[in-house]
């Protein structure tokens, strides 16, 4: 059963998100954006498949939700539920136009809605994610990433544990390349692009991987002079 996180107002007067959701999906409701990133900077088990916002009630603006989704949520899918389209609404700074325009893969629904309409909506917009990113999912040799989620489980344990984002983004890329020697400039090319880190930041984040494959059937070995390699 897919998992949506929904933000909408404990007191909003129209019928709730997800009253509307519960019993096709396993829903979790927030009453606000603050509190949503709270349980996102803790340890988690388990991310959303999409994310529901009711922009009716809350007010969310380009740069709040492209930092949301860059440091907790890549690829995640979102809907922002919108009143009918107005051309006044369409001019404001945070409608959902403007965050369409600003943030990838977010969609946007019109009130008024029944269940069943909303539901059928979010089901094809999770079926697109899942048919659009067939690399969420790595394994090898024992060790399965979902990147999507930010989890991975090692064999022959079957519970997922959360990885912080670049270990995430960093485990991909050798279960990628196994076998493969990478060095620090091509590892802060491909994980930190444009920003500049100092090998100290990389060997940290590499001691901390090494660490989590602790027990796995693979092991990252550094290579003198020359890098990381997953063997």
């Amino acid at each position: 059963m897919s998992v949506i996180w929904i933000i909408e107002h404990a007191e909003a007067p129209h019928p709730k998100l997800a009253s509307a959701l519960i019993g096709d999906y396993a829903v979790r409701a927030f009453a606000s954006l603050s509190s949503f990133v709270r349980l996102l900077r803790l340890k988690r088990s388990q991310l959303p498949d999409l994310l529901l916002i009711d922009a009716t009630t809350q007010r969310v603006t380009p740069t709040q939700l492209r930092e949301v989704l860059d440091c907790h949520l890549p690829k995640t899918p979102i809907v922002c539920v919108e009143a009918e389209p107005s051309t006044e609404l369409a001019g404001s700074v945070d409608s959902p136009y403007k965050l369409k325009a600003a943030v990838e893969n977010l969609h946007v629904y019109h009130r008024p809605f029944d269940g069943l309409r909303l539901s059928a909506f979010v089901e094809e917009i999770l079926q697109t994610s899942e048919i659009s990113n067939p690399r969420s999912i790595v394994r090898y040799r024992g060790i399965m990433l979902d990147y999507h989620r930010l989890e991975y489980v090692v064999a022959p344990s079957e519970v997922p544990v959360a990885l912080p984002r670049r270990e995430a983004q960093l485990l991909r890329l050798f279960l990628d390349r196994p076998g493969v020697c990478l060095g620090r400039d091509e590892i802060s090319e491909l994980i930190w692009e444009n920003i500049h880190v100092t090998p100290r930041t990389i060997d940290s984040h590499m001691s901390r991987l090494r660490q989590r494959l602790e027990g796995a059937d693979v092991e990252i070995v550094t290579v003198y002079g020359g890098g990381y390699v997953l063997k």
